[in-house]
């Protein structure tokens, strides 16, 4: 013990020296570094963009409420995740729209930097999710980003987009560069334009799949002719 308050105080007493003798402005210097190093507070969330959730509008024979619901929380909880937004939510749950000009109307209503809105659409045992997000402040002269999302297999294929969807989202309206997968337009509408057209060429792909394989079948079936004659 008497050891380390010896090694202490010898410490303390070359610091001190040190200060004494060197120039002021050094002091000065080191001293406002330390100051602004100590007084240095994080960005606040007051800080962030605020981005109006609006409901997805959602196409399905299944219960679209169920749907609604379930694509708004786990958005949310992306978002939340993420950080990077002040998320803002309409006090109707099912006020959402695929009109550009209403969700502007929404969102500065609301006070919001950005909207996100948009629609679910379920097709056979695909489903499709069509989403856009946009500033509400006309003097920024930005285009909507719109990403499209598309799956012939399970609903649950939709889930792992939300991912991406939140990250895109955050970093277009935080001022980054994001490509979209979609061109984005004035207005749209679920199962409309940009999704009808993704949804016929994956039908296209998937016949042309299918007449490939039935033109090898019987390719197949003419060769054993040959064979048994």
């Amino acid at each position: 013990m008497f050891i380390s308050l010896k090694r202490r105080a010898i410490f303390e007493g070359r610091a001190a020296g040190f200060v004494g003798q060197a120039p002021l402005p050094v002091v000065a210097s080191v001293l406002l570094a330390l100051s602004l190093g100590f007084s240095a507070a994080p960005v606040r969330a007051d800080d962030n963009p605020k981005l109006l959730v609006l409901p997805i509008v959602v196409h399905s024979a299944e219960d679209p409420e169920y749907l609604r619901n379930g694509l708004a929380d786990m958005l949310t909880a992306r978002f939340s995740r993420i950080g990077a937004l002040d998320l803002l939510h309409p006090g109707d749950p099912k006020r959402g729209t695929t009109q550009l000009e209403k969700a502007l109307v929404l969102g500065r209503k609301a006070g919001a930097d950005f909207v996100l809105y948009g629609s679910f659409t379920r097709f056979g045992q695909g489903a499709s999710l069509d989403v856009q997000c946009t500033p509400t402040d006309e003097t920024k002269k930005r285009e909507p980003l719109r990403e499209i999302f598309v799956h012939s297999g399970s609903i649950g294929e939709i889930i792992p987009d939300l991912d991406e969807l939140a990250g895109k989202v955050s970093r277009f309206a935080n001022g980054e560069l994001v490509y979209p997968v979609g061109p984005a337009s004035p207005g749209f509408t679920g199962g409309g334009g940009g999704t009808e057209e993704l949804v016929r060429r994956i039908e296209a792909l998937e016949d042309g799949l299918a007449a490939l394989l039935e033109s090898a079948d019987d390719f197949s079936g003419d060769e054993s002719s040959e064979e048994l004659r």
